[in-house]
């Protein structure tokens, strides 16, 4: 699963950073609940206040996303090509009940089935793919988002911590000598939090979402592609290497030859 190196790195990296803390002090010196407040809390209040509240809820079904399924539009070219030699040998109608289980795929076989002309269908279905491209895209600046305001705000912190040392800073006063340490700590732990969770959370789910959004945008402009051409009439052969050229080299190579051994006839 894809989606399952994204956990296993931000696990990694978290480990990574607590056994490094713990080899060169005392992990407790990196742990100040002021710290939190003044980083984590106004991180995700800033969130809360710049996008709908559908948004905060959905985040679990964010992190649903990260181990979901994978896209693989090469698995579909040779589904998309049989489907057409059927079209070509029996007609459209004979495709009324081919299922196909990725809802854009099927909602363009049940209008090509229904007799929608073909620009209707061809704009139907680039509305729709352009409205989850825009869902995705508002997911992924949710974590941009996220990964601006951390910094921003462990820099806050950091300002705090240093105004304050200024503030007390008083020689002649023992007990302000002994809140500089205080002070000055809250001013780097800070900073520290605000780094830990734009590059260790933030920034690994949002590049993981643009990933995952390219695939599934790639595999439904494949779906969409060989569904206007079967409506259109083209020859499989010609449909299978039409869909192939959207694919990396790489994977074309994998993609087997759906129309070996008994191509549609002219």
């Amino acid at each position: 699963m894809k989606g399952l190196t994204s956990i296993i790195g931000i696990v990694a990296s978290i480990a990574v950073v607590v056994v490094g803390i713990i080899l060169s002090g005392e992990l407790g010196n990196f742990w100040d609940p002021s710290s939190v407040m003044l980083v984590v809390v106004p991180t995700f209040a800033c969130l809360f206040a710049s996008y709908p509240l559908s948004m905060i809820t959905g985040v679990p079904s964010h992190f649903k996303a990260l181990l979901g399924k994978e896209y693989d539009a090469g698995v579909y070219v040779a589904k998309i090509v049989d489907i057409a030699k059927k079209a070509r040998q029996e007609g459209l109608l004979s495709l009324e009940n081919e299922q196909l289980d990725v809802p854009i795929a099927q909602y363009a076989l049940r209008m090509i089935v229904d007799g929608v002309q073909d620009s209707e269908v061809r704009e139907s279905l680039e509305d729709s793919l352009a409205a989850m491209e825009g869902r995705h895209n508002d997911v992924i600046a949710f974590y941009e988002k996220g990964a601006a305001f951390a910094p921003a705000f462990g820099m806050v912190g950091t300002l705090v911590g240093l105004i304050n040392m200024l503030k007390a800073l008083n020689f002649e006063d023992p007990e302000a000598i002994n809140s500089l340490g205080l002070n000055m700590s809250v001013a780097l732990i800070t900073t520290f939090y605000g780094s830990l969770i734009a590059n260790l959370l933030a920034s690994p789910i949002e590049n993981k979402m643009k990933q995952i959004s390219s695939e599934e945008v790639l595999l439904k402009t494949v779906l969409i592609e060989g569904m206007l051409s079967i409506q259109a009439g083209e020859n499989p052969r010609i449909i299978e290497e039409k869909l192939k050229s959207f694919l990396a080299p790489a994977i074309r190579e994998d993609v087997g030859s759906s129309t070996k051994g008994g191509e549609a006839t002219e």
